[in-house]
């Protein structure tokens, strides 16, 4: 990195370093101070939908549920009084005639717009990414990292298992759920070994020469863009500060003291390799929980797989892919093993759930690190099957520090899901009242008021 040159450093911050970055400094709505406001968040997608029908527990008049032995949802049983099950929302002006319902449900999954088309097919999600939007096209997570994000070594964490494997739709929404503008995705990081390295290798000793000459090729590259800064028109310049967004995000990165005890450095190299696919997801929630407990970032996001995914999970002796599965295509066989196959993705969310209590909250007596985080748990459409948008499904874990009542199930009408991104913003202390496409209405969810 010393002899990197201050030209090819600025020719390198480009699409890579566009695609995880964002502007935040042209909205920036008020965040209250109140600590009764939860203060983490955490993002986990699952692919490919579910079977509505098999995805609802057993529900009391009183709104409090059970799961029944052998169901989807079961492997959440023990954290079932931390829990908020959602059914109900609709996305926004979906339609049904896009060449992949997927991909528009995964695109607008967590920024409630369509998305542009990256790979040709015209209009194929129908919009422009949510230009002029009240929250400029970003994702929940990428919009409440520009708010909150600003302290901590890492504005936000995107981990990934398996995101782009199999297609060609590496940036596009078939592949990417994590949004910091308008048609500007934010990839995944799909490497734990990489993902480690992030967050620990410039905080040891060893690396703090190499890292202090990394600032300065890095500094001097931040004087030339503002220098340039000067001589560009207004839109150009809003271009150019995701640049030095960028530059910033990295060199804040670098910075700090390493006040935790660095984890056990993962030992997964084949981590693309099909077979490896539970290992690198236990791996990926480690570091992720590591890294919140740490303090070192306060939202992260976390993709088990792309949406129409090519995952085959051999290790329950599957033999079909999991986008098959979702269709049904071999009936009562792939209705069994996709309810397995939930299963075992639910187990990983009850193991995110565990790693979370096992910490102790800084702020919270005799709490947990869950209880001043927020984690959201979605998939792209509410029925793999009929590829439908009515009736999503989300599952909330965390009571927000208190201001939401958990261990119940609400059953929603006529409810567009932007209102629950608000409702997430608002549990953070974000003082939003539209998330996304503004014709979608506003306000938030009443059940999390």
């Amino acid at each position: 990195m010393s002899s990197m040159s201050r030209r090819r450093l600025l020719g390198g911050l480009g699409g890579s370093l566009l695609a995880g970055t964002f502007c935040d400094r042209l909205m920036a709505p008020a965040r209250a101070s109140d600590s009764l406001f939860a203060k983490r968040l955490i993002v986990l997608f699952t692919p490919d939908a579910t079977y509505q029908e098999y995805w609802k527990p057993d529900v009391l008049s009183d709104g409090t549920f059970s799961f029944e032995e052998g169901s989807m949802l079961e492997p959440l049983a023990s954290h079932k009084d931390d829990l908020i099950l959602l059914q109900g929302l609709d996305v926004y002006n979906a339609p049904n005639s896009v060449s992949c319902q997927h991909a528009y449900g995964l695109g607008a999954m967590l920024t409630n717009v369509a998305q542009q088309s990256v790979y040709g097919g015209g209009g194929m999600y129908g919009g422009d990414g949510g230009e002029g939007t009240p929250t400029n096209g970003m994702s929940l997570d990428q919009y409440v990292a520009s708010i909150i994000g600003n302290e901590s070594r890492f504005r936000s964490l995107e981990l990934g298992v398996q995101t782009n494997v199999g297609t060609f739709y590496t940036d596009d929404a078939y592949t990417r759920m994590c949004y910091s503008a308008p048609g500007v995705p934010v990839v995944s990081d799909d490497n734990p070994a990489h993902v480690y390295s992030r967050l620990y290798d410039p905080l040891l000793g060893v690396n703090q020469a190499v890292t202090a000459r990394r600032k300065s090729v890095l500094d001097l590259a931040y004087g030339d863009l503002k220098d340039l800064q000067k001589r560009l028109s207004a839109t150009e310049k809003s271009k150019l500060d995701l640049h030095l967004q960028a530059i910033e995000d990295i060199e804040r990165s670098w910075g700090g003291t390493l006040s935790c005890v660095a984890p056990e450095e993962p030992d997964v190299t084949q981590f693309s390799s099909n077979a490896m696919f539970p290992d690198v997801a236990t791996a990926q929630i480690d570091l992720l929980v590591a890294a919140l407990a740490c303090g070192m970032t306060n939202v992260g996001t976390l993709q088990l797989s792309q949406t129409v995914s090519y995952m085959v999970m051999t290790w329950l002796g599957h033999t079909a892919d999991w986008h098959t599965l979702s269709h049904k295509s071999y009936g009562t066989t792939s209705v069994d093993q996709y309810i397995e196959g939930t299963r075992w993705f639910m187990g990983n969310v009850s193991y995110l759930l565990d790693r979370l209590k096992s910490f102790p909250d800084p702020d919270i007596e005799g709490g947990t690190l869950l209880d001043s985080t927020i984690v959201l748990v979605c998939h792209e459409m509410s029925d793999s099957v009929l590829h439908s948008f009515v009736g999503n499904q989300y599952i909330l874990a965390g009571n927000a520090a208190g201001q939401w009542t958990t261990g119940q199930y609400h059953e929603l009408e006529d409810e567009n899901h932007g209102a629950l991104l608000v409702s997430i913003c608002n549990a953070m202390g974000i003082d939003i009242d539209v998330f996304g496409n503004p014709d979608a209405g506003s306000g938030g969810l009443e059940v999390l008021s």
